[in-house]
Protein backbone atom coordinates (compact mmCIF):
# COMPACT_ATOMS: atom_id res chain seq x y z
CA UNK A 1 0.00 0.00 0.00
CA UNK A 2 1.30 3.15 -0.95
CA UNK A 3 2.23 5.99 1.78
CA UNK A 4 -0.07 9.17 1.97
CA UNK A 5 2.33 11.53 0.46
CA UNK A 6 2.08 14.89 3.09
CA UNK A 7 2.29 18.32 2.17
CA UNK A 8 3.48 21.11 4.31
CA UNK A 9 0.06 23.17 5.57
CA UNK A 10 0.84 26.76 3.88
CA UNK A 11 -1.98 27.98 6.67
CA UNK A 12 0.81 27.51 9.06
CA UNK A 13 3.47 30.01 7.95
CA UNK A 14 4.77 32.49 5.68
CA UNK A 15 7.76 31.55 3.68
CA UNK A 16 8.78 35.15 5.48
CA UNK A 17 8.20 34.01 8.93
CA UNK A 18 9.98 30.87 8.21
CA UNK A 19 13.45 32.51 7.59
CA UNK A 20 12.81 34.63 10.04
CA UNK A 21 12.92 31.74 12.50
CA UNK A 22 16.04 29.68 10.09
CA UNK A 23 17.88 33.31 10.92
CA UNK A 24 17.35 32.77 14.76
CA UNK A 25 17.51 29.30 15.64
CA UNK A 26 20.59 26.70 15.23
CA UNK A 27 22.01 25.85 12.05
CA UNK A 28 19.83 22.16 12.41
CA UNK A 29 16.59 25.06 12.71
CA UNK A 30 18.05 26.65 9.86
CA UNK A 31 17.80 23.87 7.73
CA UNK A 32 14.34 22.65 8.24
CA UNK A 33 12.97 26.07 7.79
CA UNK A 34 14.74 26.29 4.58
CA UNK A 35 13.36 22.68 3.47
CA UNK A 36 10.23 24.05 4.66
CA UNK A 37 10.55 27.03 2.05
CA UNK A 38 11.46 25.24 -0.75
CA UNK A 39 8.45 23.09 -0.45
CA UNK A 40 5.87 26.09 0.20
CA UNK A 41 7.56 27.45 -3.17
CA UNK A 42 6.98 24.73 -5.72
CA UNK A 43 10.08 22.54 -5.32
CA UNK A 44 9.38 18.42 -5.79
CA UNK A 45 10.86 16.16 -2.75
CA UNK A 46 13.61 15.11 -4.85
CA UNK A 47 15.11 18.69 -5.20
CA UNK A 48 14.70 19.55 -1.87
CA UNK A 49 16.71 16.21 -0.09
CA UNK A 50 19.31 17.09 -3.15
CA UNK A 51 19.53 20.66 -2.41
CA UNK A 52 20.07 20.52 1.34
CA UNK A 53 21.54 16.62 1.05
CA UNK A 54 19.08 15.22 3.83
CA UNK A 55 17.09 12.05 3.13
CA UNK A 56 13.46 11.07 2.48
CA UNK A 57 12.32 10.37 5.96
CA UNK A 58 13.87 13.48 7.76
CA UNK A 59 11.96 15.91 5.10
CA UNK A 60 9.03 13.83 5.77
CA UNK A 61 9.30 14.37 9.32
CA UNK A 62 9.97 17.93 9.14
CA UNK A 63 6.59 18.25 6.94
CA UNK A 64 4.59 16.50 9.38
CA UNK A 65 6.24 18.25 12.78
CA UNK A 66 5.02 21.45 10.79
CA UNK A 67 1.60 20.60 9.66
CA UNK A 68 0.95 19.73 13.59
CA UNK A 69 2.76 22.38 15.54
CA UNK A 70 3.54 24.89 12.72
CA UNK A 71 6.88 26.56 13.11
CA UNK A 72 7.51 25.67 16.56
CA UNK A 73 7.94 22.54 15.12
CA UNK A 74 10.86 22.74 13.29
CA UNK A 75 12.85 24.19 16.45
CA UNK A 76 15.55 21.95 17.38
CA UNK A 77 15.58 20.93 21.05
CA UNK A 78 18.52 20.15 22.99
CA UNK A 79 19.18 16.34 22.85
CA UNK A 80 19.47 14.12 25.94
CA UNK A 81 23.05 12.83 26.82
CA UNK A 82 26.57 12.73 28.40
CA UNK A 83 27.33 16.61 29.77
CA UNK A 84 30.69 17.04 28.12
CA UNK A 85 33.91 16.82 30.19
CA UNK A 86 35.38 20.07 28.75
Amino acid sequence: MARLRLEPNADNATISELKETGHVGSSETAVRCRAIQFSLAGASRQQVCDALDVTERALRKWIQAFNSYGIDGLIANKRPGRRRIL
